[in-house]
């Protein structure tokens, strides 16, 4: 899978400063910045937000990343799977035993704090 490259904090502050984020993203998003390693498995993720499947979480995570994608011209290939991976502009996928795995990007977790959207635990 295409790994798409790290921007600096600077540039991902411009898109999360203008992103309208509702609550559930914010949650997720504070979950992860908070997780071990800011890396999170999606299936546990979207269990602990309440939902019975991972598809509400790929859908939220999914218009964040295409957001911060279009502000900053970060050009995502459809995957061999037929989908647009937007997560990847937030996340990295990390190896896993049995699950997806999503590592956040160090700067995007920088921009997220700076911004105040995280909050440290």
């Amino acid at each position: 899978m295409d790994k798409i490259a790290d921007y600096s904090v600077e540039e991902y502050k411009v898109p999360l400063n203008k992103i309208k984020l509702n609550e559930k993203q914010i949650e997720m998003l504070n979950l992860q910045y908070n997780a071990p390693d800011r890396t999170v498995e999606v299936f546990e993720l979207a269990k602990t937000l309440g939902y019975s499947n991972h598809n509400p979480v790929n859908g939220q995570y999914g218009r964040i990343g295409n957001f911060i994608a279009d502000a900053l011209n970060i050009e995502v290939t459809k995957q061999k799977d037929g989908k647009w991976h937007w997560w990847r502009t937030i996340s990295d996928e990390c190896d896993s035993e049995g699950g997806v795995r999503w590592k956040m990007k160090p700067n995007v977790a920088k921009a997220l704090l700076e911004l105040g959207i995280v909050n440290p635990e």
